[in-house]
Parts: C-alpha cells; structure tokens; sequence
C-alpha cells in the first residue's frame, strides 16, 4: 500500500510504517472474522472435499509446469527442488 503525501522521505517512512502498524493489527482481525463466517457443515461435506481437492490440484499444475521448464536447463535435484518452492509459492 503506497501513498503519496509528502516530497521528504522521512515523512514517508513514518506513513508507511503507521500502515504497517495498522496492517498488523487488523490482520488477525480480518483472519479471524473470516474464520468466523467459515460453515463447518459445508467445510465436512462433499462439496467441501471437492473445493479441498481443487485447491490442492491447482498448485500442483503449478509444480509440475515449473519442473517441465526447468528440466531444459542443467539443474541438479536440488535446485529443481528450490525453484518449485519458490516459484510455486
């Protein structure tokens, strides 16, 4: 989150690290009423399952486009490893 209010840094480091304040804070807040609103009866249903394996399924098409473009290259295992943490995540 940027803003623009002044020409001086030090004025804009203060704004920013009051954001990042403010950020932190309502972070457990955003994270906890949207717990709240979660139904557990949809979360252990079948629709549930279904929306559990489409999130799972989508990273690991991810996983697997990284390791294909990668395997081009002269990697070793482990930087293959590596690149599909970092670029997967």
């Amino acid at each position: 989150m940027s803003i623009i209010l002044s020409s001086k840094n030090s004025d804009l480091n203060d704004v920013k690290q009051s954001y990042n304040h403010l950020w932190n804070a309502f972070e457990i807040l955003l994270f906890v009423l949207v717990g709240t609103r979660v139904k557990l009866n949809l979360v252990f249903s079948f629709e549930g399952l279904k929306i559990f394996i489409l999130i799972l399924i989508g990273p690991s098409f991810r996983t697997i486009d990284v390791i294909l473009s990668v395997m081009k290259n002269k990697y070793n295992l482990k930087e293959i490893i590596f690149f599909c943490c970092i670029i997967s995540s």
